[in-house]
């Protein structure tokens, strides 16, 4: 005898899918001139077609879901006539705009009322509207916003703009030019070298290379210092001795060097799109150590985004929409004694381990993978200001210590390594 039983599929709401019923039948199944074959069964599935009064009872139910009271009816046909667009009527009535616009399509005379976009100042259930629509987005769509939003994508492009510069106001009072451009006092002198120094102590006790162990071996931790504070520009000192960190505004008031010297410079980039949630600047920190081409070289070489710019770098920014259109700084600037490859590679120890300690002094070194936490933390908790309060991200991805510098060719040295 063969065996039967019905089946009704749940939808995910805890309800049955239209009414559909199955009933499943077992089918005796043989497999002839097989050695060993025995009849086997195999379940089948049959499908039973709903009943039509199921089907109509259940279609006019979801019908009437969507239908607007009476009340719900008159209060659309006031907002409407005030501009209002569907998504603020929604939301004024408590119906989803799915119930609305079916409700619209139903009724001609009053879909005839609504405006094709809105004009006029923005009001705050707007800019409620417009911070939902874009708070998960990281490049932003104006003419979608435009269309969800019922304004024009000019309306919208300059409200961004407007919340933007309200959002990025900050309370905090930047530095005066004459501040910057004035001279060092003791105290400032004293938590220069005391910062120096702390930055420097903290990476002697972190990775490094074994070329980089031999070199700062050849110093003092207070000689290194001595030796790379002549080299900072004044502006950059007062703001290395300030009490917080530098804001925007402290960095476009930090000069640039156009020059072929080696150097260390920070880059300061912001989003290429305005975007009122996303209004914090990036900062990376590098150095130019080439001889002849210097700082003035490794800037053309940044702004191209080509041979010569760190390919990580260059990712991260086309990740992170950012624009590369964002001011440099010079932060040291260190001339090579002669092009002898002696004094070329002494200017290039000198440089890039300044670079290194203004990665950390400036809160420039993202938190990395798990792999190195550890060592990460230890080197941004060096900064001397609070990393997670700044107004801007690293991104710099490790640290100059950890690889080795390139020498320029000797051919004395090459000659001896032939014989």
């Amino acid at each position: 005898m063969i065996a039967s039983r019905y089946l009704r599929l749940r939808s995910p709401d805890g309800g049955f899918l239209s009414g559909t019923v199955f009933r499943i039948v077992n089918v005796p199944l043989t497999f002839p001139g097989r050695p060993g074959s025995r009849n086997r069964s195999q379940p089948v599935c049959h499908l039973k077609p709903p009943s039509r009064t199921y089907a109509t009872k259940k279609s006019k139910q979801s019908a009437d879901l969507h239908q607007l009271t009476l009340t719900q009816i008159q209060k659309t046909w006031e907002l409407l006539q005030k501009g209002y667009q569907p998504w603020e009527i929604a939301l004024h009535l408590g119906r989803s705009r799915t119930d609305l616009e079916a409700a619209l399509e139903a009724d001609t005379e009053l879909a005839s009322m609504q405006k094709g976009v809105k004009t006029g100042p923005w009001s705050d259930l707007e800019d409620d509207y417009l911070i939902r629509l874009i708070q998960n987005r990281r490049i932003l769509d104006k003419n979608s916003i435009a269309h969800q939003i019922g304004r024009k994508k000019n309306s919208v492009a300059a409200r961004l703009s407007a919340m933007a510069k309200e959002y990025g106001t900050s309370d905090v009072v930047p530095f005066s030019e004459e501040f910057l451009d004035s001279d060092l006092g003791h105290e400032e002198r004293a938590v220069l070298e005391q910062r120096m120094c702390r930055i420097i102590e903290g990476l002697l006790g972190q990775g490094m290379t074994r070329q980089w162990e031999d070199v700062l071996a050849a110093k003092s931790v207070q000689d290194w210092a001595l030796a790379l504070l002549p080299l900072v520009p004044i502006r950059v000192k007062h703001v290395l001795a300030a009490p917080r960190a530098p804001t925007a505004m402290d960095w476009g008031n930090l000069a640039w060097q156009d020059t072929t010297s080696m150097g260390v410079y920070a880059w300061i980039l912001k989003p290429r799109y305005v975007h009122p949630l996303r209004l914090e600047n990036f900062v990376y920190i590098g150095s130019a150590t080439k001889y002849g081409w210097g700082l003035t070289g490794r800037r053309l070489q940044h702004r191209r985004g080509k041979e010569g710019s760190n390919f990580l770098l260059q990712s991260r920014i086309k990740g992170s929409g950012l624009s590369r259109a964002g001011p440099f700084v010079t932060l040291l600037s260190k001339e090579a004694m002669s092009p002898e490859s002696k004094d070329v590679v002494e200017a290039r120890y000198l440089v890039v381990f300044a670079e290194a300690i203004f990665t950390i002094w400036l809160g420039a070194l993202t938190g990395g993978n798990s792999a190195n936490s550890e060592e990460r933390f230890h080197l941004r908790s060096l900064c001397p200001w609070d990393v997670y309060g700044t107004t801007y991200n690293g991104l710099c991805s490790h640290n100059p210590l950890t690889k080795d510098i390139s020498l320029p060719f000797d051919p004395a040295q090459q000659v001896l390594k032939e014989e």
